[in-house]
């Protein structure tokens, strides 16, 4: 359309990173203007080159526009708002994970204390019981 080629679907990959995004290119003048999402995936065997798991799954958002007739010209620049988002994001899914962990830790701490005092510990009732009242809790 007038010159116009959308891609919905960009997929990349290099050495260290997979990336995947959309963007616009504007053929007969050769500009171009993408959104990345960037994932580090690190390098096999090169030690200096490891990502932490839980990094791996977060992504990088990079805006990139220039022009393809002049490769050099092309910037690629970090969405830093999207970044933050994104990290806040992570941050709420790691503290929920931890939260609950500790609640399980406690809740069970707390089963095993006042539930084995009345029943026989670890017979089918007393598990039951420790299951039912975590249930509660989920």
């Amino acid at each position: 359309y007038n010159g116009l080629v959308r891609n919905d679907s960009m997929t990349l990959s290099t050495a260290g990173f997979t990336g995947k995004g959309s963007g616009l290119l504007h053929v007969t003048q050769g500009d171009l203007v993408y959104d990345l999402d960037l994932l580090a995936s690190g390098e096999e065997g090169i030690a200096a080159c490891r990502v932490n798991e839980k990094f791996k799954a977060v992504a990088i958002p990079v805006n990139c526009s220039g022009s393809i007739n002049k490769p050099s010209d092309v910037v690629c620049e970090l969405n830093q708002k999207k970044l933050l988002s994104t990290l806040a994001a992570q941050a709420k899914v790691e503290a929920k994970r931890k939260i609950d962990k500790e609640v399980d830790l406690a809740l069970d701490k707390h089963l095993d204390q006042n539930i084995d005092k009345y029943i026989e510990k670890d017979s089918e009732l007393s598990k039951q019981l420790k299951d039912s009242f975590r249930r509660l809790f989920k």
